[in-house]
């Protein structure tokens, strides 16, 4: 009977860690096939601007600079409209086959993006600039302890405030609340996923959440 009783202890064990790895499972799945999703439009939009993907490591500053370009890139589509906008990107990359002309476009490029990266922001001064300033510090101590996949994250929480805003023109409220559920299911997710190493961050993206859940209710 002891041996039974221990038998049955252990396979309980046993029974809960095969849970707890399924879960673990799901998850890492589901976050896989978010990668892949983000992949291909990153992909998809490397190729409608004539581009490619470099393969090399790309270390915090590098990284740090290439989401302050992508902010002001989606500033620019939005302002020009998406014809106009690749229809310019498509001028200024027209010489990149000739070598000679490769250092022009990309400079040209560069000094674009960086020029609607100082202009002022497109939503109205507010909840929404607060958030996205949030963000953006979070997003650069990710960066700082080189947590690339939830500073990723969180640039992504930034791009859906900086595409759901249209210039001065209030959003509406269903989109509101869309938009602040979307976040704080974001933060929740991040919370998780760093919770067991950074207990006092998790709680942090928790507090973060729950303001984000209460803003959609306002």
């Amino acid at each position: 009977m002891q041996e039974i009783g221990a038998l049955q202890t252990q396979l309980e064990a046993t029974n809960d860690a095969l849970r707890r790895l399924r879960e673990g499972h799901l998850e890492l799945q589901g976050e896989t096939e978010m990668l892949c999703d983000s992949c291909e439009q990153i992909h998809h939009g490397l190729v409608q601007i004539g581009g490619f993907t470099p393969f090399n490591d790309l270390n915090p500053d590098d990284r740090r600079r290439m989401y302050e370009l992508e902010r002001a890139n989606l500033v620019a589509r939005r302002v020009m409209g998406s014809d106009r906008y690749l229809h310019l990107i498509r001028q200024q990359n027209q010489g990149v086959a000739r070598g000679e002309d490769t250092d022009m476009a990309v400079g040209s490029e560069a000094g674009e993006s960086e020029t609607r990266e100082n202009d002022p922001p497109v939503d109205p001064p507010g909840v929404l600039t607060q958030v996205t300033e949030t963000l953006r510090v979070e997003l650069n101590e990710c960066l700082y302890r080189h947590d690339y996949a939830t500073a990723a994250q969180f640039q992504n929480c930034i791009m859906a405030i900086l595409d759901a805003t249209q210039g001065g023109v209030p959003i509406a409220v269903e989109v509101r609340s869309s938009l602040f559920n979307g976040l704080g299911s974001s933060l929740e997710s991040m919370a998780n996923r760093v919770r067991r190493n950074l207990p006092a961050v998790a709680a942090r993206y928790d507090d973060l959440s729950g303001q984000m859940r209460n803003m959609a209710q306002g």
